[in-house]
């Protein structure tokens, strides 16, 4: 594996990758500015309650006091599969009234995670390309390899964010 580049070294792929994924981590940031708040906004006019806290704890021995839910990253913690649907419906409707999510888009698909999980592709990508840059033996195992190590998540974003620096400071 090559420890040292040059400019020479850094391969078009490489470089179409690094500008794919700063475009979807860009869309990514966009549409959470945008989304975030219609789901905050929808959530003020349900109740959601941490059930799946409240089970762990009674499975232990301890009684623990239900707390609403008041942020929509924590609507896994409840059971109220009816309320969910609810919700959920309501969101999707916001998003459609508000222009944010088109109309052939499934009601079921969110616009912030379908950019997410093209954000996540474009990752790939550019740790694919450039493993390939820096001669690594498998580049289609490189995700895993960087995750699999010890702190890996973090590693795997400092090699994604030092490839896209690499990139934008050709």
């Amino acid at each position: 594996m090559k420890t040292k580049l040059t400019r020479a070294d850094v391969t078009p792929e490489v470089i179409r990758a690094g500008h794919a994924y700063l475009a979807a981590l860009a869309w990514t940031q966009t549409v959470a500015e945008i989304v975030k708040p219609i789901y905050a906004e929808v959530l003020a006019d349900f109740e959601f309650y941490d059930d799946l806290t409240v089970s762990l704890q009674a499975n232990r021995g301890h009684v623990v006091e239900r707390q609403r839910i008041t942020d929509p990253d924590g609507l896994y913690r409840s059971e109220d599969e009816a309320g969910l649907s609810a919700y959920y419906a309501a969101v999707d409707q916001a998003l459609r009234e508000n222009g944010i999510k088109p109309d052939d888009m499934p009601a079921e698909h969110c616009p912030l995670c379908v950019a997410e999980h093209n954000q996540t592709k474009a990752e790939w990508s550019l740790i694919e390309e450039a493993a390939k840059m820096l001669g690594v033996e498998n580049p289609k195992d490189f995700n895993s390899q960087l995750l699999c190590q010890p702190q890996g998540l973090e590693k795997r974003k400092q090699f994604i964010e030092l490839t896209a620096k690499l990139v934008v400071n050709l």
